[in-house]
Protein backbone atom coordinates (compact mmCIF):
# COMPACT_ATOMS: atom_id res chain seq x y z
CA UNK A 1 0.00 0.00 0.00
CA UNK A 2 1.06 3.70 -0.58
CA UNK A 3 -0.19 7.01 1.02
CA UNK A 4 0.31 10.02 -0.67
CA UNK A 5 -0.21 13.55 0.95
CA UNK A 6 -1.14 16.17 -1.50
CA UNK A 7 1.12 18.74 -1.00
CA UNK A 8 -1.59 21.12 -1.08
CA UNK A 9 -2.31 19.42 2.74
CA UNK A 10 -2.51 21.35 5.76
CA UNK A 11 -1.43 18.92 7.90
CA UNK A 12 0.37 14.94 8.24
CA UNK A 13 -1.90 12.49 7.92
CA UNK A 14 -1.56 8.28 7.81
CA UNK A 15 -3.89 5.14 7.87
CA UNK A 16 -4.42 2.50 10.71
CA UNK A 17 -5.87 -0.72 9.56
CA UNK A 18 -7.57 -2.14 12.00
CA UNK A 19 -6.98 -5.79 10.50
CA UNK A 20 -2.99 -5.60 10.69
CA UNK A 21 -1.18 -5.91 13.92
CA UNK A 22 1.56 -4.06 15.52
CA UNK A 23 2.19 -0.50 16.50
CA UNK A 24 -0.83 1.46 15.73
CA UNK A 25 -2.34 -1.12 13.10
CA UNK A 26 0.28 0.91 10.56
CA UNK A 27 -0.19 4.45 11.36
CA UNK A 28 3.55 4.79 12.14
CA UNK A 29 4.61 3.60 9.10
CA UNK A 30 2.49 5.30 6.50
CA UNK A 31 2.67 8.91 8.50
CA UNK A 32 3.02 11.77 5.58
CA UNK A 33 3.63 15.12 5.43
CA UNK A 34 2.55 17.09 2.88
CA UNK A 35 3.97 16.31 -0.27
CA UNK A 36 5.24 13.12 1.30
CA UNK A 37 4.52 9.21 0.25
CA UNK A 38 5.40 6.34 1.84
CA UNK A 39 4.91 2.43 0.89
CA UNK A 40 4.21 -0.79 3.31
CA UNK A 41 3.26 -4.31 2.90
CA UNK A 42 0.07 -5.35 5.25
CA UNK A 43 0.31 -9.52 5.63
CA UNK A 44 -4.43 -10.07 6.17
CA UNK A 45 -3.71 -12.37 8.74
CA UNK A 46 -7.45 -12.52 10.11
CA UNK A 47 -10.69 -12.57 7.86
CA UNK A 48 -13.54 -10.22 8.50
CA UNK A 49 -14.90 -6.60 7.62
CA UNK A 50 -12.11 -4.43 8.64
CA UNK A 51 -12.08 -0.47 9.48
CA UNK A 52 -9.03 1.93 8.67
CA UNK A 53 -8.77 5.28 9.51
CA UNK A 54 -6.36 8.34 9.87
CA UNK A 55 -5.26 8.61 13.78
CA UNK A 56 -2.95 11.18 12.96
CA UNK A 57 -3.11 12.63 16.87
CA UNK A 58 0.19 15.48 16.68
CA UNK A 59 0.39 19.10 15.78
CA UNK A 60 -3.44 20.30 17.34
CA UNK A 61 -5.17 17.32 15.01
CA UNK A 62 -7.05 14.61 16.70
CA UNK A 63 -7.89 11.49 15.21
CA UNK A 64 -11.95 11.71 15.88
CA UNK A 65 -11.59 14.89 13.61
CA UNK A 66 -10.03 13.17 10.87
CA UNK A 67 -12.46 10.22 10.99
CA UNK A 68 -15.27 12.75 10.79
CA UNK A 69 -14.16 14.38 8.25
CA UNK A 70 -14.67 11.43 6.47
CA UNK A 71 -10.99 9.55 6.27
CA UNK A 72 -12.04 6.10 6.87
CA UNK A 73 -13.55 3.44 5.10
CA UNK A 74 -13.67 -0.43 5.37
CA UNK A 75 -12.41 -3.81 3.33
CA UNK A 76 -13.26 -7.10 3.44
CA UNK A 77 -10.66 -9.79 4.24
CA UNK A 78 -12.27 -13.22 2.85
CA UNK A 79 -11.71 -16.39 4.65
CA UNK A 80 -9.75 -19.34 3.11
CA UNK A 81 -12.37 -21.08 2.77
CA UNK A 82 -14.52 -18.68 1.06
CA UNK A 83 -18.24 -18.24 2.72
CA UNK A 84 -21.35 -19.97 1.46
CA UNK A 85 -22.37 -18.58 -2.54
CA UNK A 86 -25.60 -16.27 -1.79
CA UNK A 87 -27.22 -14.09 -4.64
CA UNK A 88 -26.33 -10.88 -3.54
CA UNK A 89 -23.71 -9.28 -1.33
CA UNK A 90 -23.33 -5.30 -0.61
CA UNK A 91 -21.45 -3.14 1.79
CA UNK A 92 -23.01 -0.92 4.34
CA UNK A 93 -21.45 1.74 6.12
CA UNK A 94 -23.20 3.95 8.84
CA UNK A 95 -21.23 7.24 9.93
CA UNK A 96 -21.97 10.72 10.68
CA UNK A 97 -20.84 13.96 10.13
CA UNK A 98 -20.50 16.89 12.95
CA UNK A 99 -20.94 20.32 10.36
CA UNK A 100 -20.47 24.09 11.57
CA UNK A 101 -21.83 25.74 8.54
CA UNK A 102 -19.37 28.43 7.29
CA UNK A 103 -21.66 29.09 4.15
CA UNK A 104 -24.52 27.72 2.85
CA UNK A 105 -23.51 25.34 0.75
CA UNK A 106 -19.40 25.20 2.88
CA UNK A 107 -19.06 23.58 6.56
CA UNK A 108 -16.19 22.60 8.54
CA UNK A 109 -16.59 19.85 11.73
CA UNK A 110 -17.88 21.44 14.88
CA UNK A 111 -15.70 19.87 17.67
CA UNK A 112 -18.25 20.75 19.73
CA UNK A 113 -20.81 18.92 18.93
CA UNK A 114 -18.63 16.08 18.09
CA UNK A 115 -17.42 16.26 21.57
CA UNK A 116 -21.14 16.30 22.85
CA UNK A 117 -21.72 13.34 20.48
CA UNK A 118 -24.30 15.03 18.58
CA UNK A 119 -24.07 14.43 14.75
CA UNK A 120 -25.82 17.32 12.40
CA UNK A 121 -25.76 13.91 10.07
CA UNK A 122 -26.67 10.11 9.59
CA UNK A 123 -25.45 8.27 6.43
CA UNK A 124 -25.37 4.86 5.36
CA UNK A 125 -22.36 4.83 2.14
CA UNK A 126 -22.62 8.78 2.38
CA UNK A 127 -25.93 9.24 1.50
CA UNK A 128 -28.67 11.16 4.36
CA UNK A 129 -31.41 9.00 5.42
CA UNK A 130 -31.65 6.37 2.66
CA UNK A 131 -29.52 4.53 0.15
CA UNK A 132 -29.41 6.05 -3.53
CA UNK A 133 -30.20 4.70 -5.32
CA UNK A 134 -31.69 1.67 -3.47
CA UNK A 135 -30.81 -1.94 -3.40
CA UNK A 136 -33.13 -3.84 -5.46
CA UNK A 137 -33.17 -7.66 -5.08
CA UNK A 138 -35.58 -10.33 -6.40
CA UNK A 139 -38.21 -12.48 -4.35
CA UNK A 140 -36.54 -15.17 -2.45
CA UNK A 141 -33.26 -14.08 -3.15
CA UNK A 142 -30.51 -14.64 -0.50
CA UNK A 143 -28.62 -11.20 0.33
CA UNK A 144 -25.51 -10.79 2.31
CA UNK A 145 -24.72 -7.60 4.29
CA UNK A 146 -21.44 -6.20 5.25
CA UNK A 147 -22.02 -3.69 7.61
CA UNK A 148 -19.25 -1.26 9.50
CA UNK A 149 -20.00 1.49 11.40
CA UNK A 150 -17.45 3.82 10.72
CA UNK A 151 -18.62 6.81 12.75
CA UNK A 152 -16.73 8.61 15.49
CA UNK A 153 -19.37 8.09 18.35
CA UNK A 154 -22.19 5.32 19.35
CA UNK A 155 -23.63 2.45 18.64
CA UNK A 156 -25.52 1.23 15.65
CA UNK A 157 -28.49 -0.67 16.20
CA UNK A 158 -29.03 -2.33 12.40
CA UNK A 159 -31.93 -3.86 11.40
CA UNK A 160 -33.82 -4.61 7.85
CA UNK A 161 -37.29 -3.97 8.29
CA UNK A 162 -39.60 -6.30 7.10
CA UNK A 163 -36.52 -8.88 6.98
CA UNK A 164 -35.16 -11.33 9.68
CA UNK A 165 -31.99 -12.44 10.12
CA UNK A 166 -31.34 -16.07 9.65
CA UNK A 167 -27.18 -15.51 9.56
CA UNK A 168 -25.20 -13.69 11.29
CA UNK A 169 -21.68 -13.67 12.23
CA UNK A 170 -21.31 -10.92 15.38
CA UNK A 171 -17.92 -8.92 14.79
CA UNK A 172 -17.80 -9.50 10.99
CA UNK A 173 -15.86 -13.17 12.92
CA UNK A 174 -16.05 -15.67 9.67
CA UNK A 175 -14.03 -17.90 11.40
CA UNK A 176 -16.53 -19.49 13.58
CA UNK A 177 -20.41 -20.21 12.77
CA UNK A 178 -22.84 -18.13 12.34
CA UNK A 179 -25.81 -17.66 14.59
CA UNK A 180 -28.37 -19.28 12.47
CA UNK A 181 -31.60 -18.28 14.58
CA UNK A 182 -34.20 -15.38 14.07
CA UNK A 183 -32.48 -12.06 14.92
CA UNK A 184 -33.94 -8.79 14.38
CA UNK A 185 -31.26 -6.28 15.63
CA UNK A 186 -27.28 -6.40 15.81
CA UNK A 187 -25.46 -4.15 17.50
CA UNK A 188 -22.26 -2.56 16.16
CA UNK A 189 -20.07 0.16 18.42
CA UNK A 190 -17.89 2.97 16.79
CA UNK A 191 -15.27 1.20 14.21
CA UNK A 192 -17.15 -2.22 14.19
CA UNK A 193 -18.57 -4.71 11.77
CA UNK A 194 -21.01 -7.11 11.50
CA UNK A 195 -21.67 -9.86 8.49
CA UNK A 196 -25.84 -10.53 8.37
CA UNK A 197 -27.83 -12.61 5.35
CA UNK A 198 -31.31 -12.82 5.22
CA UNK A 199 -34.20 -14.32 2.72
CA UNK A 200 -36.53 -11.89 0.72
CA UNK A 201 -39.95 -13.98 0.09
CA UNK A 202 -42.67 -11.71 0.20
CA UNK A 203 -41.98 -8.05 -2.80
CA UNK A 204 -42.18 -4.91 -1.22
CA UNK A 205 -39.82 -2.18 0.13
CA UNK A 206 -37.95 -3.10 3.23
Amino acid sequence: LTLDNDARSVTNHNIDFHFATGACGGCGDTTVKPGESKAIEVRALYPGLFMYHCAYNLNGNIAPVHIANGMYGFLIVDPQTPLPPVNHEFMLVESEFYISHATKTIGVCSLSDLIAETPTNVFFNGKSAELNPPITVNVNDRVRLYVGKGGVNGFAAFHVIGAIFDKVYPDADTLDPPREHGVQTVMIPSGGATIVEFVTPVPGKL
